[in-house]
């Protein structure tokens, strides 16, 4: 069940898988893909995508449908309600996969987990969780993994306790106040959680993964960062990266509304907290402070209209990587800009802002408002990353000297103060050892 637009759409019984096999039979026991959906764990964003172009290489195609919002993030930091349960539908779901994928064709020892924004932090989450050990081979996260500032709820409860008063609940106590919530429709709850999004429905998600106490059913019990320290981490390939310009799919949908921009420059101190994730970390009496120092880093105190649209992409690209830049691997940088772009459609405007966030992915899926390859340019660098989504999910993680000399892999980006890459992943050491690229298509 999910917001979309001005109405919910699903319903309760969230966890369904779409399994997509080739017509041909002579492949032998195929690789499998997993693919986990963006949406801030906030939407579903499966429609639309187009697996087509997976089906003629000799790939099963697996879509998964789990709990998002509040049905799948909610958590009042307890035993009453721990949270993680869209984490958790994903677990089950890789058991299931694993224990019947033979009978579609595909190989249970090969199973690769795939994953863009909120799906790409899911993909690391589950590295790092013991729920899904020995359920995939390898793992692919496009822009997003476990340290996102997003990708980690703050003050759950207080949201939680939040959407209570709302609908009038307790909230002196977990087991009341969720007794209470229970008995109210499913439908009007996942409306409520956009009252924690008050201006624009891409601010930091509300409801996210958090840190569980410990117990048998947790699915994560310590800090990412604590998690990945430990050493405690499913040891199996992982490829992550990110785009160059990530602030673009936030700032979209407004770049060009005049009206929006106008709110946003008028109503900046009270808008900023939720669109850059402070409101529930910063004091109350300190907002309106964070705020005008922001505004005057990346804004030079000037109006904010659409003369300066990319100084707020790169402030919300910041906000985005602040983080990202300490996640254990660094893979890709991409930056390729193709004939088509989800930002054509986030800002309904043919303007070039840069790459934005998920055209890596709809380079090799599409879906029904961008296809993959328009030009030449566009069909050879198609190629590409289709290759390297197949030699993940065939061989694990083994990059081919072809694709080395096109994918300039970066692995010179490291935080101060912080292990190195290979510190937390030895096997990328192995497979990371390319010669610079004589023609580089952006990576």
């Amino acid at each position: 069940m999910t917001p979309s637009g001005d109405f919910i759409k699903g319903g309760e019984d969230c966890l369904y898988l779409n399994i997509y096999v080739p017509q041909r039979k002579s492949w032998g026991l195929m690789p499998t893909l997993v693919y986990l959906h963006g949406g801030v764990f906030q939407f579903s964003t499966l429609e639309g995508n187009e697996q087509d172009y997976l089906m003629d290489h000799g790939v099963i195609f697996v879509t998964v449908a789990y709990r998002v919002g509040m049905l799948g993030f909610l958590s009042t930091g307890d035993e009453v309600v721990p949270g993680n349960m869209g984490l958790k539908d994903q677990a089950l779901a890789l058991k299931w996969i694993h224990a019947n994928i033979r009978f579609f064709g595909g190989d249970p020892n090969r199973v690769t987990l795939v994953g863009v924004s909120s799906g790409a932090s899911s993909v690391h989450y589950h590295y790092l969780s013991k729920q899904a050990r020995g359920l995939f081979h390898a793992g692919m996260s496009f822009s997003g993994t476990a340290l996102n500032p997003w990708a980690m709820a703050k003050n759950s409860n207080d949201k939680a306790k939040a959407i209570a008063r709302l609908v009038k609940c307790p909230t002196d106590n977990s087991t009341s106040m969720i007794s209470c919530l229970k008995e109210k429709p499913a439908y009007f709850l996942a409306d409520l959680q956009t009252s924690l999004m008050p201006w624009n429905l891409h601010e930091p998600a509300p409801f996210a993964p958090v840190v569980e106490k410990p117990s048998k059913t947790a699915f994560i019990d310590r800090q990412p960062i604590d998690i990945l320290d430990s050493g405690d981490v499913y040891d199996v390939p992982w490829l992550t990266g990110v785009v160059s310009e990530e602030g673009i799919f936030t700032v979209g949908e407004f770049a060009f509304n005049e009206t929006a921009l106008k709110q946003l420059n008028d109503d900046w101190a009270d808008l900023a907290p939720h669109l850059l994730d402070y409101d529930f970390t910063v004091a109350e009496e300190r907002k309106a402070v964070v705020a005008k120092r922001i505004r005057e880093h990346y804004f030079l105190n000037e109006p904010i209209d659409k003369s300066n649209v990319r100084s707020l992409i790169h402030m919300l690209a910041a906000r985005a990587q602040a983080r990202a830049n300490r996640a254990p691997v660094w893979l890709y940088y991409y930056n390729y800009r193709g004939m088509d772009s989800t930002s054509h459609v986030l800002t309904k405007s043919r303007v070039n802002l840069g790459v934005c966030h998920t055209d890596d992915v709809m380079l090799v899926l599409g879906n029904k408002m961008i296809k993959p390859a328009k030009t030449d340019r566009d069909f050879d660098m198609h190629k590409q990353m289709m290759q390297m989504w197949l030699s993940v999910a065939r061989t694990g993680l083994h990059i081919s000297h072809t694709l080395a000399h096109i994918f300039n892999l970066n692995i010179t980006l490291r935080a101060p103060g912080k292990k190195e890459w290979h510190d937390f992943s030895p096997f990328l050491a192995r497979v990371c050892l390319c010669s610079p690229a004589k023609e580089t298509y952006g990576l």
